[in-house]
């Protein structure tokens, strides 16, 4: 192994998977899956988000209404793709509606983005770049958690390492790309809308190339396959009169109140930060603005000035990091770290790069391995030491089967769960609670009603979940099963679910 690493130079390669690569892949894919998959219950939140999409699920399956869209964005009126929530279908289906069996489709996609950073950083680079970026992925606790937490976001990551490769096969006038263009312009509403600035860099990507004419037949195909994908957004807009297009525009010029001026400038620079950082660290960033961009800068500039990436393909990646931190910067809406995890592949970009360069000499290749181990044994006792959630899937589950059995044996024909919490909470009972066939109602004085604590008080009458806890119901005087049919009190959509 050390040999064939220490043969290995930087440039283009031919691209041929042979067995020592082979293996050493599927460890990576293997350790992957262990971090993505181990004590999964344990460690899943179970909130708002996870909630929202069983509740969509459920409308798919079991109510069979046929979704043009997922849930709202933070842009008012305006809602994702549905393609997230239609790979969730046939999970749920086969596990008999489980939320857990969403495991599965959000570990296939860790996967897949641990195979398309070796593939891609192999095409771009060469095989042992691959090797290092994919193992970075692949045992980054803090990569891992973006994995497990199941939202329409979480193939960011695979769709930035595509995009990464389009971008270059441009600048190597790929006619080909032109496919790939348009399969991820086409996913952008399905997955992210923050994505949308990063789409100058196209126009960006075809002038450095210098490439003035495009073969009819792959800007059909990709034409066809960008309308393909974003088809229901067409058909939901001319259904309802083009309301997500007027939210979209009138969000760019409404004012939200927000952060301004220097301050909103602390704030992005603080995400960009986030981001840079969080494959390498479990909090996500280091909390040091300044030096985590003066460490990115200076790997920047030492990739340059050694060659191990052009001038078309830098000014590619500045171009990248730059527009996102100045289009957060312009926007009148509120920034969040999440915005700027398309950033995320160009930090293991840039440490992968390093890391080969290093690994160019003996001593070097040495401390190649050295750090990888140490990297790997980090996140893997960071996992070993970390305590399961106390407010939980598995807590609320709890709670909800307590709810249903103390329900039946007090004969409560409907009743009401409140929640003694902050403003909006309201994460992960709904679904569940449909799905344990409770028979809740809006809660009011005639009606029993459970208490749910977030959380855990200490009150005499309370029971204790891990770190939330249950008031149980009481009986009411004199109780009208007629409430229990009225459907007025039923149960109002979560906010964000149409």
């Amino acid at each position: 192994m050390i040999t064939y690493f220490h043969d290995f130079h930087l440039g283009k390669t031919p691209f041929v998977l042979n067995k020592p690569r082979y293996y050493i892949l599927i460890v990576i894919v293997l350790i992957g899956l262990f971090l993505r998959v181990w004590q999964f219950a344990e460690f899943h939140a179970f909130d708002y988000d996870q909630d929202l999409y069983s509740l969509i699920v459920k409308n798919i399956l079991v109510d069979q209404h046929i979704r043009l869209i997922g849930q709202m964005t933070s842009v008012d009126g305006v809602f994702i793709g549905p393609l997230y929530y239609y790979l969730l279908v046939p999970f749920f289906a086969l596990f008999k509606m489980d939320p857990l069996s969403a495991v599965i489709p959000s570990t296939l996609i860790g996967i897949l983005t641990i195979i398309s950073i070796y593939w891609v950083f192999s095409k771009l680079f060469n095989e042992k770049v691959g090797l290092i970026g994919s193992f970075i992925y692949a045992t980054s606790i803090s990569m891992a958690f973006f994995d497990r937490w199941i939202v329409p976001t979480q193939p960011t990551v695979l769709w930035s390492v595509w995009y990464l490769y389009l971008l270059f096969s441009i600048l190597e006038g790929n006619q080909k790309s032109i496919i790939l263009l348009g399969i991820l312009l086409g996913l952008i509403w399905h997955i992210h809308i923050a994505f949308l600035p990063l789409v100058l860099l196209i126009p960006i990507a075809i002038l450095l190339a210098r490439k003035k004419t495009f073969v009819p037949k792959y800007l059909f195909l990709g034409s066809f396959l960008f309308f393909f994908l974003i088809s229901p957004l067409l058909i939901f807009e001319l259904k309802h009169g083009f309301g997500q297009t007027r939210g979209f525009l009138q969000a760019l010029s409404e004012e939200r109140g927000q952060a301004s001026g220097a301050n909103r400038l602390t704030m992005v620079l603080g995400g960009g930060s986030a981001a840079l950082s969080r494959p390498f660290t479990f909090k996500g960033s280091f909390n040091l603005v300044i030096p985590t961009y003066f460490v990115f800068l200076s790997l920047f500039l030492f990739l340059i000035i050694r060659r191990l990436i052009n001038k078309k393909q830098s000014f590619i990646v500045i171009s990248w990091i730059l527009i996102m931190l100045f289009s957060q910067q312009a926007s009148k809406r509120a920034t969040s770290d999440y915005y700027f995890n398309s950033m995320l592949i160009l930090s293991i970009l840039f440490i992968s790069l390093f890391l080969f360069f290093l690994s160019k000499s003996r001593i070097g290749l040495n401390f190649l391995y050295s750090i990888l181990t140490l990297f790997f044994l980090i996140n893997f006792v960071i996992l070993a030491k970390m305590p399961s959630l106390n407010n939980g899937y598995k807590v609320k589950k709890n709670i909800i089967s307590y709810i249903k059995k103390d329900s039946i044996k007090n004969k409560y024909s409907c009743y009401g769960i409140n929640y003694i919490a902050g403003l909006g909470t309201d994460g992960g009972f709904r679904y569940l609670s449909w799905l344990y066939g409770l028979n809740v109602i809006q809660g009011a004085e005639d009606i029993p009603v459970y208490n749910v604590t977030i959380p855990y008080i200490g009150l005499s009458d309370e029971i204790k979940f891990g770190g939330l806890g249950l008031i149980p119901a009481k009986q009411v005087g004199k109780f009208n099963e007629k409430i229990c049919r009225d459907t007025s009190r039923e149960l109002k959509p979560l906010p964000s679910f149409y």
